[in-house]
């Protein structure tokens, strides 16, 4: 067997998918991927998982790709954080003979997928940051996050090319610090004072935190934290204040519905890549369509 990889990326949306498939020599073969999605309550169908589906309908449709391949899938909802429903999805799905596992997202339900996959054999797909260490035992997963060192020096140059002499680092939990430790350790290499704030842990009321920053005269602010969080944090701010979020949904954050964000500064990552304008409309096209026409899309292979 042969394991053939191939990624989408939405310049748009940023949703990166990418499809893992294991390819016999045989004259036809029918391939089953897994799609495990996180969903708030009963929820439309969302951003991963519909270009999960159209990456599969994408590749059936033309069959120069894979010609003696069909591919079909089997998704699941769960809840968010219930690691007890995921590993049960994903047992059950591995009963089906998947090829390999989608997601989840969240890092409670993906470590439970993560560590069935590894017992398996079969190959986890993963969008969340995770950290790496040296006595690392997952060998049978693949992430599509970015390197954390790549964005940490990203935000460096950013504040570099700013020219903020001051930076206020607020973070929710302590693998923030991992991710911006190129900006923490840069005090010691160029002329920056760095103050480093954590976020309650135990209350989304943020404004207390915002007054001592405020009385602190702390504009130039970075806040590592979920997308919720930053929308949160957004809603309390009542001074000006210069906020670079390192989450990369931001456009989700600031796109909330019926949300109504304060006039100050706000500035984040975005990921581009080297699709020329007509491919990024083509793309844009094919999944606007494609979300319309679902409804009436024939059903995965059992």
């Amino acid at each position: 067997r042969i394991c053939h990889i191939y990624i989408y990326t939405h310049t748009h949306t940023r949703v990166f998918v990418l499809i893992c498939l294991w390819h016999t020599y045989t004259h036809m073969c029918v391939s089953v991927l897994s799609g495990i999605f996180e969903y708030v309550e009963s929820g439309p169908m969302g951003a991963e998982e519909l270009a999960f589906r159209f990456a599969v309908n994408t590749i059936n449709r033309n069959r120069t790709l894979l010609p003696n391949t069909t591919l079909t899938y089997d998704t699941q909802k769960i809840n968010l954080y219930d690691s007890f429903e995921a590993s049960k999805k994903a047992c059950d799905q591995l009963s089906l003979g998947v090829a390999a596992i989608f997601g989840p997202s969240h890092s409670s339900s993906a470590n439970a997928v993560q560590s069935i996959c590894n017992a398996l054999g079969v190959p986890h797909i993963q969008t969340r940051w995770k950290h790496q260490v040296s006595d690392n035992k997952d060998s049978f997963y693949v992430s599509l996050y970015p390197d954390f060192s790549s964005l940490s020096r990203a935000i460096l140059d950013l504040v570099q090319f700013f020219k903020w002499k001051t930076v206020t680092v607020v973070y929710d939990d302590s693998t923030g610090l991992i991710r911006l430790q190129e900006l923490i350790k840069a005090p010691s290499r160029y002329n920056l004072r760095l103050k480093i704030r954590q976020l309650p842990a135990d209350t989304k009321d943020a404004k207390p935190l915002l007054k001592e920053m405020k009385r602190g005269k702390e504009f130039h602010v970075i806040f590592d934290c979920s997308h919720e969080m930053a929308a949160g944090i957004l809603k309390q701010v009542t001074f000006k204040l210069f906020q670079f979020l390192t989450s990369l949904l931001l456009d989700v954050i600031l796109n909330t519905e019926n949300t109504q964000f304060p006039p100050s500064l706000k500035s984040g990552l975005l990921f581009m890549d080297y699709m020329t304008s007509a491919m990024v409309r083509s793309w844009l096209t094919a999944i606007s369509t494609f979300w319309v026409q679902w409804p009436s899309q024939p059903q995965p292979l059992e």
